[in-house]
């Protein structure tokens, strides 16, 4: 077996290399002018629509349809686009810095846990490696990197109090209570930028209630305040729609058969198999050890329980992608990290088992960076189809990529994610049934002077009754698709007889 020395300096160097490797993609990446994901689009005309007179949640219809999440990510993009200017650019900046900051408070939870700056480093870097396995996604306009980051904050604010210690006094308690306060805040900025954060901090909460009901109390109201007040205040302000998009319509999603396996035979064991095992069999050691010193600290086990049933109910959700699965491998990179250091303080045979257990971890999470960065044949299809949808006559509706008509000078309508939403969740309301007669209307009247239908096949069906034959718009089958999420581009130009 290779000494210690030799293992550690290995780690050392595959965690580096993963951080390079993480700064080149995301560089390659940024100034890219067009959607990286097919949802890019739809979070920039959110952002824009803060911008504008128009309310962001108000009664559907085909100019525009909320996406299901609260406001706090539209908020922030829309001052960066006020001062930087109209593009992913300010968007996908906010994604960066939000996940760099995730990096950072890995390290710090562990590094301050165990005293060893290797297991903070290998948290963070494990995180770092994920990135394919999440789908490419921390660097992305989407609203996933501030979710963790605050989710992530409110964790570290919650361990830097001081212990889960009814008994102590003083400064230390002072302490205590203002990071509970300050875990709170976080909690509730999570909650306005994912409302998914209520399944991971439940489990945590009642944690705290068993070792602190002071601090666990603080807590909840410095969280539990501003959420309610924050949903009704919106709720007043959008008349009735915030309640409709954020709370109303998720409700209704279906779950697709075969998902809630897969969760666990394809994101997770084959993914963060080893993290899994070796945190699993950490706490099991610790509750033995904190057994027979009469104490029980469930923190960590409930954290992991939270994380796990929040990525395990979402990823279930008909049209989920990988980019919920943040929450559980974050959280099985925090406990990894302990389980390593604990590892290596037992023994030096456990020690170099740890650090051969944690390199395989990292080789799980190997991935070729090329398919993930759009390449200059891309770039240019972008151009001239943008080029070709400004030379067309009249509005074009471009389903699931509307910016694109934007960038060509015409109108951008409702995202196809967001119309559906709807069409899915939302059977029986009013609002549900006006938006679909209005969406039938547009094509029954032929009010657009041209139809791009994507590579789904979309609304084909509706294209080809009332517009007859398409065209293709790219000759080449391999450029323009989206590197992140689905594979999704423009694909058939159907225009107005």
């Amino acid at each position: 077996m290779p000494s210690e020395r030799w293992l550690r300096a290995a780690l050392w160097a595959v965690l580096l290399g993963y951080a390079l490797l993480f700064l080149g993609v995301v560089g390659a990446r940024f100034g890219y002018p067009y959607e990286l994901e097919w949802m890019e689009g739809g979070m920039l005309a959110h952002a824009l629509r803060v911008l504008s007179p128009e309310p962001l949640y108000a009664k559907p219809s085909l100019e525009f349809v909320a996406y299901m999440y609260p406001p706090l990510y539209y908020y922030a993009s829309a001052g960066l686009v006020a001062v930087l200017g109209e593009g992913f650019g300010p968007l996908r900046g906010l994604s960066v810095l939000a996940a760099l900051g995730c990096f950072g408070l890995l390290y710090r939870i562990v590094e301050r846990e165990s005293r060893s700056r290797l297991a903070g480093a290998l948290a963070a870097g494990s995180f770092v490696a994920s990135y394919q396995a999440t789908g490419a996604w921390l660097d992305l306009a989407r609203q996933d990197s501030l979710y963790l980051f605050c989710f992530l904050l409110a964790i570290e604010r919650l361990r830097a109090g001081g212990a889960e210690r009814s008994g102590a006094t003083g400064t230390a308690r002072s302490n205590a209570t203002a990071t509970a306060i300050q875990s709170g805040l976080a909690l509730a900025a999570a909650f306005f930028v994912k409302q998914s954060i209520v399944v991971v901090a439940l489990p945590v909460w009642c944690a705290l209630w068993l070792a602190d009901r002071s601090r666990a109390s603080v807590a909840a109201l410095a969280a539990g305040a501003p959420i309610l007040i924050g949903v009704a205040a919106l709720d007043g302000v959008y008349d009735g729609w915030y309640w409709y998009y954020t709370v109303a319509v998720p409700s209704g999603h279906p779950s697709e058969a075969g998902l809630a396996l897969a969760f666990w035979t394809q994101d997770l064991l084959p993914v963060f198999g080893i993290a899994l095992a070796a945190s699993a069999i950490h706490q099991w050691r610790r509750t033995r050890s904190d057994l027979a010193k009469g104490r029980l600290d469930w923190f960590w086990p409930a954290l992991l329980i939270g994380a796990l049933g929040s990525s395990w109910s979402v990823r279930s959700l008909v049209g989920a992608h990988v980019n919920n699965l943040f929450p559980v491998y974050a959280v099985l990179c925090l406990t990894g990290g302990l389980a390593f250091a604990a590892a290596r303080e037992a023994n030096d045979r456990l020690g170099r088992g740890a650090l051969l257990a944690a390199l395989a971890q990292l080789a799980l999470l190997a991935y070729d960076p090329r398919p993930l960065v759009p390449t200059a044949a891309d770039r240019a299809a972008g151009d001239a189809l943008v080029a070709t949808l400004a030379a067309l006559p009249g509005e074009v509706f471009i389903p699931n990529h509307g910016y694109l008509a934007r960038r060509a000078g015409k109108r951008e309508y409702a995202h196809t994610l967001a119309i559906d939403n709807l069409l899915l969740d939302d059977p029986s309301s009013d609002a549900r049934r006006e938006l679909e007669l209005d969406f039938l209307g547009h094509f029954q009247r032929r009010a657009f002077g041209a139809v791009v239908i994507e590579s789904d096949g979309r609304y084909g069906e509706f294209a080809q009754r009332f517009y007859g034959a398409g065209e293709p718009l790219f000759e080449r089958k391999d450029v323009f698709f989206a590197v992140s999420g689905g594979r999704i581009r423009p694909e058939t130009l159907y225009q107005a007889p």
